[in-house]
């Protein structure tokens, strides 16, 4: 189908009036009336989009990450939060399979699993780069270099003794595992760096709050080339604010978690309209894409597992 005529896209006007009502009724939500819950629009009514919704973090939730668990354990989500803890749940069932007091009590701000879902790391606000074990939940090593919050850790797609990190410190630095050694340190951002990801195998992408996207070679820490922030879309493992998920790009605003046609032609400029969207039970902190699920950390310390069908079968 082309995309004004797929059946998310014919319901996008629905969504649009749903905001402005939701909008418009702010006064009479502070009066202490409940707007009513928005949901997947176009959805099979059998199917409940939200399959579990985890509540066992006590703080925001600040990463979520899909990996497949060893042995009997199946697929897994992983969450890091500012309460101190990692935590690995069932997407199944919703146990707790395992708990990481991860970071000596301080908040946990980032997490990323390895390709084969053999290794974890997380980054914390004591500075520092931890790396597990994801099936004896062992810490393998503890990675010091960073002078400030480590606010995005990644893997490459085939080496799992490799990792990026990147902090507040307006670096990005890249470590090998087994040594504990920092293989380069990439300097060049003004303000914070938010997110990192290896593009390939000798590219490292960064972006900051300055609002530059920045391209590193990874083997000498030094500058390749930069472009706008919003130019580059960040993939799927690399959980934050905004995912690719096939043809479809899934953000957040607010509570709302919200899917975009990422191939829809819009002109330079125009405001890309939802087609479709799931709130929350409380603001979006990140957000982690598999398949046809969603993970979605949020504010109030639960974790959502969604399944959405479409992102698949509209692929």
């Amino acid at each position: 189908q082309e995309p004004a005529q797929h059946p998310l896209c014919v319901a996008a006007g629905r969504f649009l009036q749903e905001l402005q009502e939701s909008q418009e009724s702010q006064e009479s939500q502070r009066q202490g009336i409940v707007p009513r819950v928005l949901d997947w629009i176009n959805k099979p009514k059998e199917l409940d989009p939200c399959q579990l919704e985890i509540k066992e973090h006590t703080r925001p939730v600040n990463a979520v990450c899909y990996f497949q668990g060893a042995g009997e354990a199946g697929d897994c989500i992983a969450s890091a939060s500012d309460d101190g803890t990692v935590k690995i749940t069932s997407d199944v069932s919703g146990e707790v399979l395992r708990e990481l007091q991860a970071h000596e009590g301080k908040a946990v701000k980032s997490l990323a699993v390895s390709t084969d879902g053999t290794r974890m790391a997380s980054g914390g606000a004591d500075n520092k780069v931890r790396v597990w074990d994801t099936a004896t939940g062992k810490c393998e090593q503890v990675l010091e270099g960073h002078s400030g919050d480590v606010l995005g850790v990644a893997f490459p797609k085939e080496d799992c003794d490799l990792v990026a990190s990147c902090s507040t410190d307006k670096t990005v630095r890249v470590w090998r595992v087994s040594t504990g050694e920092c293989l380069a340190t990439c300097s060049g951002h003004s303000a914070r760096v938010t997110r990192v990801e290896f593009k390939d195998d000798s590219t490292l992408v960064s972006c900051s709050d300055d609002g530059s996207t920045k391209f590193w070679d990874i083997a000498t820490g030094m500058l390749k080339t930069e472009v706008p922030g919003a130019k580059f879309t960040f993939s799927k493992a690399a959980a934050g604010s905004e995912q690719r998920a096939g043809r479809f790009l899934v953000t957040s605003q607010g509570d709302l978690v919200l899917v975009h046609l990422a191939d829809g032609g819009e002109a330079s400029g125009t405001k890309k309209v939802p087609v479709a969207f799931f709130r929350a039970p409380s603001p979006v902190k990140t957000i982690a894409c598999t398949g046809e699920y969603i993970g979605v950390g949020c504010q109030s310390g639960a974790v959502l597992h969604l399944r959405a069908a479409w992102l698949v079968e509209a692929g």
